[in-house]
């Protein structure tokens, strides 16, 4: 009896925990949509909307209006509905939430327009709404404005930009008025221009989503005083052909000053546009798609150098947008005039953000290779002009630079000199030939790679003849030698200019401003402006490879980034980066020590 009793207790209980589950599903998916009007004039707006049902967050719909209908996507809403519900014969609470996507619509062509089915795709299914249509009227026609359209030229070059200047007079008062049923071609990108025009109203409004801002001027037209909108665009054939464009059209209300106000439109003639290739006859070596006029200047960062010391290099040109063909600066690898007299950096040019309207900029790092260099030649950029039809080299002015020898200094001439050159040697000292193999003691880099050196052999150096005069010389002469260095050294105008330079990068380094710190020390040390340093002159320094590879890591990275010193994030190793510009400057001031 007892077993009994369980077993019902027990298949009852699981009836009860089963009908709930069963029945606590989602409720179907379901697409519906939505117009706000069932009719509109042409160049109007309505709002049309995808609703979702059933689905927790889904997934935004696919649609494919016509080319008659502008869509612009507005976002997407929801709500959270909660009703009771009798399940089973027990009450339930049942939250559900509909998911709202807005698009305004313009209507630019008249007819009924249909919007096709929505879809969306959740778990592998595909769920689709209903198609919708409306339909698009012409208002009344306005004999009393007239609205023009002209363009320089009919005939276009794929790429060629051409200004589009519009006026519309204005017959009457108006409010309300929309440009966007204009057609504009979709192989033709618009953009749209502001004018100024001193003390003028200023109007804004839009064609084909692209902000325009007219001005409004009075003036007498036929004895009759009247308003007129000048406004202006480009545009850029992309594809081949024959196209039309417009008409450009403006819908407005007429305000008539009785009450009985009216939706009317004014347009002008649509002209047919011919766009052809740009010809290949008479193409220049060089030639990247560049089409129209520029202007071309360059400059350098520094313009008094050694052989082999970085000039950076900025390159700006400027033109009228869209500037095609300007996406990189005229290549200097190819260029025999910079070639010849120039080291031209791997990297080529980096181009210099934000971008501003009708201007790029790129930086590169160049350097002298002889003395005898005296400029930095013009840059050339070869240009098609679609007025002349003909191709056309536009060049930035040559820059003046002295470019001044490198001179290597031997041991001898430390000892006399203190490190510092003099075109008047001293006399009180014999001047010490080195030999052969004397420069293995003070080549750069590791200790490693100084006991490589093939030639390098400590027994026979200590034999040879500039040693043993050196030795014989006596502890006085060496006693009296350093003393002299020291003391050119603490006046030295370089030893100075270090010193500064450590303070003020040790300070940058502290606080995280790693390629700054590493630009300015090492600027001071091999005498250059601290913005021209760049990631090549740290192999030229007698620093650990270690220590070497991380600073390079610092500057490249910086050299990519838009300014100096905002880009210290990089992603060399803690250990290298920990102590990197302390360990540099204390291997150095050995360095110097031991050179000097």
């Amino acid at each position: 009896m007892i077993i009994k009793t369980l077993s019902a207790f027990f298949i009852c209980l699981a009836i009860t925990i089963w009908v709930p589950t069963a029945h606590g599903q989602s409720d179907p998916i379901t697409v519906d949509v939505e117009l706000s009007r069932s009719k509109v004039y042409i160049g109007d707006t309505l709002t049309y909307q995808v609703l979702i049902r059933g689905s927790d967050n889904p997934p935004t719909p696919t649609l494919d209006f016509p080319l008659s209908i502008r869509a612009e996507y507005r976002g997407r809403s929801s709500q959270s509905f909660t009703s009771t519900r009798i399940v089973q014969g027990q009450k339930r609470t049942v939250t559900d939430r509909l998911y709202s996507y807005q698009y305004r619509l313009t209507a630019i062509n008249t007819g009924e327009l249909t919007i096709p089915s929505p879809t969306i795709t959740i778990d592998g299914q595909q769920y689709a709404g209903d198609s919708i249509s409306f339909e698009s009227l012409f208002p009344t026609r306005s004999t009393a404005d007239e609205l023009t359209m002209d363009i320089g030229r009919v005939e276009l070059y794929l790429n060629d930009t051409v200004e589009v200047q519009c006026i519309w007079w204005i017959g009457d008062d108006i409010s309300d008025f929309s440009l966007e049923s204009s057609m504009i071609p979709e192989s033709f990108e618009m953009r749209g221009l502001s004018l100024q025009a001193g003390n003028a109203q200023r109007v804004g409004f839009s064609i084909n989503g692209q902000k325009i801002v007219g001005v409004v001027v009075d003036e007498n037209r036929n004895g009759q005083d009247m308003k007129k909108l000048i406004f202006r665009f480009t545009i850029t054939p992309t594809e081949t052909g024959a196209y039309e464009l417009g008409p450009i059209r403006s819908v407005f209300t007429r305000l008539t000053g009785t009450g009985r106000n009216y939706r009317a439109y004014v347009e002008a003639e649509p002209l047919v546009i011919f766009v052809k290739e740009v010809p290949t006859e008479g193409q220049p070596d060089g030639y990247t798609d560049a089409i129209g006029s520029f202007e071309l200047k360059a400059n350098a960062s520094n313009t008094h150098v050694n052989v082999g010391d970085p000039i950076g290099l900025t390159l700006r040109i400027s033109g009228k947008e869209p500037m095609v063909g300007i996406e990189n600066a005229p290549s200097l690898s190819n260029d025999l005039a910079f070639t010849e007299y120039f080291k031209v950096s791997s990297e080529g040019w980096r181009e210099v953000l934000p971008i501003q309207p009708g201007v790029r900029v790129f930086e590169t790092t160049i350097r002298a290779l002889n003395e005898h260099t005296q400029e930095i030649p013009s840059i050339e950029l070869h240009s098609f002009d679609p007025i002349l039809g003909s191709y056309k080299t536009y060049r930035s002015p040559p820059i003046a630079i002295d470019v001044q020898p490198v001179r290597e200094l031997t041991l001898s001439d430390a000892i006399v000199t203190g490190g510092t050159y003099s075109s008047q040697p001293t006399q009180k000292a014999d001047r010490i030939e080195l030999t052969h193999t004397m420069p293995g003691l003070w080549a750069h880099g590791s200790i490693d790679r100084l006991m490589t050196e093939p030639e390098f052999s400590f027994r026979e150096t200590i034999t040879t003849p500039a040693w043993v005069v050196a030795a014989a010389a006596g502890p006085s002469l060496f006693a009296l030698s350093c003393v002299v260095v020291g003391v050119r050294r603490s006046t030295n105008p370089r030893t100075q200019l270090i010193r500064r330079a450590w303070k003020t990068s040790n300070k940058l380094d502290r606080t995280g401003h790693h390629a700054q710190a590493l630009r300015i020390y090492l600027g001071a040390v091999l005498g250059i402006n601290a913005n021209a340093v760049t990631a090549q002159d740290i192999n030229g320094l007698p620093i650990d490879d270690q220590d070497a590879i991380a600073a390079t890591a610092y500057l490249v990275e910086d050299e990519n980034a838009d300014y100096i010193g905002h880009s210290n994030t990089l992603t060399t190793s803690q250990e290298h980066q920990t102590g990197l510009l302390k360990r540099i400057h204390l291997t150095l001031q050995h360095w110097e020590g031991a050179t000097s």
